[in-house]
C-alpha cells in the first residue's frame, strides 16, 4: 500500500510525540543513495501539504558525487 502522509497525520503524530524536535525527510536518488534534509517539527504539517524544496542536483550526481 502506498500512502502519503497528510498534514493531519503529521499533526496527530506530533501531538502524540511531543518531544520530537526534528524530522528527517529522505528521497532515494537514482543510484539508491538516500538524500534529504532535516526540518523542525513545526514545519512537518506544511511539508506534507506544500512539499519541500530539494536541490535538483541530487538527481544529477553519480555514486562518486
Amino acid at each position: 500500500m502506498n500512502r502519503t502522509l497528510t498534514a493531519e497525520d503529521a499533526r496527530a503524530f506530533l501531538a502524540a510525540h511531543r518531544k520530537v524536535r526534528y524530522v528527517d525527510l529522505y528521497v532515494v536518488d537514482l543510484n539508491g543513495i538516500s538524500r534529504g534534509k532535516r526540518i523542525t517539527a513545526d514545519k512537518l504539517a506544511s511539508a506534507c501539504s506544500e512539499g519541500v524544496y530539494l536541490p535538483i542536483s541530487i538527481f544529477a550526481s553519480d555514486v562518486l558525487g
